[in-house]
């Protein structure tokens, strides 16, 4: 089958990786991942735990642009932690905020 190349070239390409800190937020992380995936995103969450220390080291290993790290606050205040890897900036959004944004560049690439 090799030879005759009908294996398709398989890409992990990701939209977003989720972070749930710990086990707390992680019903919330699920909700978000269900949020991002009902408008066409790819989404993958962390399922273990891990010492938050070494947080940008798992970001870093993680072939993604965008991680969405979520602790407790976020899951209270219905917010999400947006790290862009290329430029390891971290911003605090609203998720409704964000998928407003999201729907809007859907749109305007449609």
């Amino acid at each position: 089958m090799e030879e005759n190349d009908a294996f398709p070239d398989f890409k992990e390409e990701v939209d977003f990786y989720i972070i749930p800190v710990d086990n707390e937020c992680f019903d919330y992380a699920l909700y978000v991942s269900e949020c991002l995936r009902d408008l066409g995103a790819i989404v993958e969450i962390h399922y273990k735990e891990y010492d938050l220390k070494r947080l940008d080291d798992l970001l870093d290993r993680v072939n993604v642009t965008y991680s969405l790290v979520i602790d407790e606050d976020d899951a209270k205040n219905k917010t999400i932690k947006v790290r862009n890897s290329l430029n390891k900036r971290q911003s605090v959004v609203m998720l409704k905020d964000f998928i407003k944004d999201l729907q809007e560049l859907d749109e305007h690439h449609h």
